[in-house]
């Protein structure tokens, strides 16, 4: 499988992983085995082939109840892991760069610093290297 992956903000590499994964059944505690059933989960590794010099070698390690079946499954199941760091860098604008979580709707001076317009901003800025202000035109 090759897999493109951001070093840096500006800088993305391609790089070919190994794909593994396997269904392991895991029992619940053992004073809780007569109210839950066992669980079948797929743990799915990928890891880059080869060791780069200048950084760490991407592995992921994913526990997931959803079914597996083939490779193509799998690397479905990674580019769906791989869209959370967008989330992520998505949430942490909105918490420090917008201060989404000082902002109250009730005393909101004027429609551009409300929670909405910050997300649009945030979600534009997330898709672009440019960063943009917050909900300020």
């Amino acid at each position: 499988m090759w897999s493109r992956f951001a070093t840096t903000k500006a800088n993305a590499v391609t790089v070919a992983l190994d794909v593994k994964f396997r269904a392991i059944h895991v029992l619940p505690p053992i004073g809780k085995q007569k109210r839950y059933p066992p669980l079948t989960l797929t743990y799915i590794h990928a890891r880059e082939r080869d060791q780069p010099t200048d950084r760490d070698r991407v592995e992921w390690r994913l526990v997931t109840n959803l079914p597996v079946h083939s490779a193509e499954q799998a690397i479905e199941k990674l580019s769906w892991y791989a869209l959370r760091w967008k989330n992520e860098v998505f949430h942490k604008i909105m918490k420090s760069g917008c201060r989404a979580e000082e902002v109250k709707l009730a005393q909101r001076s004027t429609p551009t610093k409300s929670p909405g317009s910050a997300a649009i901003s945030t979600a534009r800025a997330t898709r672009r290297p440019a960063t943009s202000s917050c909900g300020e035109g």
